[in-house]
């Protein structure tokens, strides 16, 4: 009686593999595409004021702010070109709800940026403690004059970046792990399918017992 040849893997073992691999890839793009997204949205969302002046606007969330002077802008149907110079302004920002006072300090970087129309250098930080209604106002400091100029409030540079590499991380483990995973699983298939036929092959060729 012949010997019964070794059990070997399923060839969807393969597919499997693959779908596992282009999971973790279209999961990679996916995370990295909704966070951009999201970060745009936010930008485009982000409180503008037209200085000297100021105006009223609500803080979803508490954490660390920035305030921008954007020497290229767009407020309304006005476009803003006031050269990168800082100018010299001071800024003054209260909780509506509580009345407090909140403290600005000048910002410790010099952060920049350029998207679309927009291009802004940091000036101040604060932290809003609590979510909710602020308002803030500035003016040209000692007295002086100067043309109307642009602040936008945004999210902290550090929770920024903070967000940004957690993201990314997060979107590379997956498609590490993911390709690893699918690759442990061809190769384990790959290995018994190859064992299992060359087993059957000796099989074959061994003389039948009686």
């Amino acid at each position: 009686m012949n010997d019964v040849l070794p059990k070997k893997p399923s060839r969807w073992f393969y597919l499997l593999g693959a779908m596992i691999a282009i999971a973790g890839l279209a999961f990679f793009i996916f995370t990295l595409v909704s966070f951009f997204g999201v970060l745009f949205k936010g930008f485009e969302n982000s409180h503008q004021f037209a200085v000297p002046g100021g105006d009223e606007f609500t803080l979803s969330e508490a954490g660390r702010y920035t305030v921008y002077y954007e020497y290229e802008s767009v407020l309304g149907n006005k476009v803003y070109r006031t050269g990168e110079k800082l100018p010299l302004i001071e800024v003054f920002l209260k909780n509506k709800q509580t009345g407090k006072k909140i403290d600005i300090t000048s910002s410790a970087a010099s952060q920049t940026y350029s998207m679309g129309s927009r291009s802004g250098i940091a000036m101040f930080d604060f932290i809003a403690k609590l979510p909710g209604e602020y308002k803030l106002y500035a003016k040209y400091a000692e007295g002086r004059s100067g043309p109307e100029i642009v602040l936008s409030v945004q999210k902290g540079f550090d929770d920024f970046v903070g967000g940004i590499f957690k993201t990314i991380a997060l979107s590379f483990v997956i498609l590490f792990g993911s390709f690893a995973i699918a690759a442990l699983i061809i190769i384990f298939t790959l290995i018994k399918r190859s064992d299992s036929f060359k087993k059957g092959i000796d099989q074959a060729k061994a003389p039948l017992k009686s």
